[in-house]
């Protein structure tokens, strides 16, 4: 009976342990990815820095799970077509998903057409409600163009695109983006080669104080600067663009016609091509409404969508040292000496005339007794 009853006690202990064990477990992937759905378990975890470049966008079709079209709805086509066409038929596969400290989870698909082929990144909060998305890689038809992209552990974004020219001196345009505040991914830094030392921009030095004005990149060659304009209703606006596959080159510095809260068009006198921008998240969407040949070649477009460079910030000054005993000498405070007035009357003086001067006693002259000699 009684070696019974320790066997029965025993089985408890470990009924205890296991469900211990396995509630701890639970608890550990709930801190991975605290909601899931449909959409985020095709997705494994991800070991971060994750790195992905063109050369790896291939896809072993056989062992890759699709992403099913029930889920297609979680990928927003505004993200998709910056690199595929609308009509373009897509297979998505998943990559991998991770969530940083303040909750967003990133996700990270590969996208394949017939020619073409990407891998993109898609930000969501901890509702998995949709927020930012980008291409992170792509395939290039030019062999001289490689793209590489990098996830970090601090959740920044490194975007690389290298291209080489005739001096073998590649062309490199280095970005660094993170996720903000305010719910969108804005660019940090970019680094160019030396290659856009040549560029000028004749409006750099301008005022930026509208929400609209800064300067907006596709790569080191092609990018965007507004700035504002003494008209209120206007802003002042220079493109620089080359594409040296397709021979189109030039640029364009002129106003533009502030239309709306994230809206603006090219739109002069004299001047029959129209422009539309839509400015929104940091990003810059340009497209030609009619009338732009006359500023490219017939085999390219001004089209484009640009991210917002943030602004270099001002130096920081050298912190202090808050254990560095700071000696400050006493000031003495130096009051300025309050003049003495006197209150009292003064009594009038009397005016004394001036006595006459006293007239000089006059002496009387001696006279001498004349001497009588006596009588004998």
């Amino acid at each position: 009976m009684h070696i019974t009853k320790q066997l029965i006690l025993a089985a408890i202990t470990v009924i205890i342990t296991i469900t211990t064990t396995s509630c701890n477990n639970n608890t550990e992937k709930e801190k991975s990815i605290t909601v899931e759905n449909e959409f985020t378990t095709l997705f494994s975890n991800l070991n971060l820095p994750l790195t992905i470049a063109d050369t790896s966008l291939e896809v072993n079709t056989t062992k890759a799970a699709q992403i099913k079209i029930a889920t297609k709805a979680y990928i927003p086509n505004k993200v998709v077509t910056t690199f595929f066409e609308p009509d373009e038929k897509i297979t998505y596969y998943p990559v991998g998903k991770a969530q940083n400290a303040d909750q967003e989870i990133y996700l990270v698909i590969k996208a394949k057409s017939e020619n073409k082929k990407a891998a993109f990144l898609l930000v969501y909060d901890n509702l998995l409600n949709y927020k930012d998305g980008l291409l992170l890689c792509k395939t290039d038809e030019n062999s001289k163009t490689t793209y590489t992209a990098t996830l970090k552990k601090d959740f920044n974004i490194i975007i690389r695109k290298s291209e080489s020219v005739a001096n073998d001196e590649p062309i490199i345009t280095e970005s660094s983006l993170a996720y903000n505040n305010a719910g969108y991914l804005q660019e940090v830094v970019t680094n160019f080669s030396d290659e856009q030392a040549d560029l000028t921009n004749p409006i750099d030095t301008m005022p930026q104080n509208h929400p609209f004005t800064g300067d907006y990149y596709y790569d080191a060659k092609n990018f965007i600067s507004i700035r504002n304009n003494r008209d209120s209703s206007k802003l002042m606006f220079f493109y620089h663009y080359e594409n040296n596959k397709a021979d189109c080159s030039g640029e364009i510095k002129d106003n533009i016609l502030i239309t709306g809260t994230n809206t603006a068009v090219y739109l002069n006198d004299g001047d029959p091509c129209v422009i539309n921008l839509l400015i929104n998240n940091g990003k810059l969407t340009l497209t030609e409404d009619h009338g732009c040949g006359n500023k490219r070649a017939l085999n390219c477009t001004l089209n484009g969508v640009f991210t917002k460079r943030a602004k270099k910030n001002a130096p920081k000054l050298p912190t202090k040292n808050t254990n560095e005993q700071t000696i400050t000498p006493e000031k003495k405070i130096i009051k300025p000496a309050t003049p003495i007035t006197n209150t009292l009357k003064p009594k009038p003086k009397k005016i004394v005339p001036a006595s006459p001067p006293k007239p000089k006693p006059t002496v009387a002259p001696v006279v001498k007794p004349e001497l009588k000699q006596p009588d004998l």
